[in-house]
């Protein structure tokens, strides 16, 4: 176990504390996800189901990573889209079913929940920055390093939340075991943050890639970033402000998991349309190179033709 934790109370009080404080941010985070959803249905259609990888003879190690990546990224977008939005109708239903455990499971529910979306797009972007550092084995070892630090972190608290028996998020098994469970987080945004400025800068000073693009990657990475740190130290802000006093940490908890609950939703909008614009912008600029290189085609079979 982590830290330390003070034992599991029990009572209709607080577990109806606990639900009330999930019930409302539960309902308005399926509500956004589904809205975004709707909005960005036909780009995921295009993108992700209907984009194919067009195999060809004698592939180097780089296209075969490059495509792989393209893979990887795609289930972890699904991963990440679908996962949330499911997790949460089923919390909602764990809330309003009379079930034994009924408060303990839309708890621990909620903290694989918010594991999940924090891990996966962890993942998403660990290949973003994969890419731009051409393949480097030495940014993807260090960035895996934290991301299997991270998540050895949190199975492991989530399992001391599960033996104990908890009533709420995992956050509230006491100070330590909770900023185990959010710092990584903070700590793997920033290396990625600089990473990315950094890789952007390079490519952008040496004139390898367009300036559209690292526009697109610095508005949107910027965003992400930018909502998703500040999420996170208010996170931890909340989290040693409402346990300060252990002995009321099941009240207070209910705080603990309304906040997991809009992080988890709003990261997994964020990273979704992150996906989402890189997808469009890559998608864009091949068919620009497929009509001009088709457009040149054409005008040397016409030289040629003209010239017989």
């Amino acid at each position: 176990m982590i830290g330390s934790h003070p034992t599991s109370h029990s009572g209709p009080y607080n577990c109806q504390v606990i639900q009330l404080g999930s019930a409302i941010a539960l309902f308005g985070s399926c509500t956004i996800l589904v809205y975004d959803h709707l909005l960005t249905l036909s780009n995921e259609v295009e993108y992700i189901w209907r984009k194919k990888v067009t195999p060809c003879e004698h592939q180097t190690w780089r296209v075969r990573a490059m495509v792989l990546n393209i893979h990887l990224v795609s289930i972890l977008f699904l991963v990440n889209r679908y996962f949330a939005v499911s997790t949460m109708f089923s919390i909602i239903l764990l809330n309003v079913t009379d079930v034994e455990d009924a408060c303990q499971l839309p708890g621990l529910a909620i903290s694989i929940l918010s594991s999940v979306t924090v891990l996966v797009a962890e993942a998403i972007l660990i290949l973003r920055t994969y890419a731009v550092y051409h393949k480097s084995k030495a940014i993807l070892g260090l960035l895996l390093t934290i991301w299997l630090t991270h998540l050895s972190l949190m199975i492991s608290i989530i399992a001391d939340h599960i033996s104990t028996k908890l009533f709420g998020v995992a956050l509230a098994l006491g100070p330590i075991p909770g900023l185990f469970f959010i710092t990584p987080a903070v700590f793997f945004d920033a290396v990625v943050g600089v990473l990315l400025t950094l890789g952007l800068y390079q490519k952008y000073k040496s004139g390898v890639t367009d300036m559209p693009l690292v526009q697109l990657i610095i508005q949107d990475g910027l965003l992400y970033f930018g909502i998703v740190f500040a999420i996170n130290i208010t996170w931890i802000v909340v989290h040693i402000a409402e346990l300060s006093n252990l002995d009321t940490y099941i009240i207070k908890s209910s705080p603990l998991e309304t906040w997991s609950v809009w992080s988890a939703c709003i990261t997994t909008t964020m990273i979704g349309r992150l996906t989402l614009n890189l997808r469009t912008y890559d998608s864009r600029v091949n068919e620009e190179l497929v009509s001009q290189a088709t457009s040149l085609q054409f005008q040397n079979s016409y030289h040629h033709a003209s010239t017989r």
